[in-house]
């Protein structure tokens, strides 16, 4: 960051989008290990006997969240200005998550705008 902030000459702000780390994790060992793909053909074929889950899939997608955990906290460090986005508080209440990034961002947003941004992302 400081090289960049030295090039452009302007504060790094810096948004991070928080999940739930569960669905974060398992979402990954999903993929990682190829179940997407079984989950289709058991549907196609109705045989349940092709699921078998790698034992190491849950505890590799679980170090893999937590070093890119840790990997953004460096990040937030770093930068000149931080703030966390709760993607549960964004789907619960748009409207105030939009304006509370706007302030964060010490952006001025019309009523109008805000709403069309809630509309255009399907948020409400």
């Amino acid at each position: 960051f400081r090289i960049l902030k030295k090039q452009l000459r302007v504060d790094i702000y810096v948004i991070r989008v928080v999940r739930n780390p569960y669905d974060n994790i398992a979402t990954d060992s999903i993929y990682h290990c190829g179940l997407v793909k079984v989950l289709k053909e058991m549907k196609r074929t109705r045989n349940k006997s092709l699921l078998q889950v790698p034992k190491t899939a849950l505890s590799g997608s679980a170090m893999g969240y937590f070093r890119l955990y840790f990997a953004s906290e460096k990040v937030k460090a770093a930068a000149d200005k931080t703030t966390d986005i709760h993607c549960s508080d964004l789907i619960d209440n748009p409207r105030d998550e939009i304006t509370r990034l706007c302030e964060f961002l010490e952006v001025q947003c019309s009523e109008d705008y805000i709403k069309c941004l809630v509309l255009a992302t399907q948020l409400q």
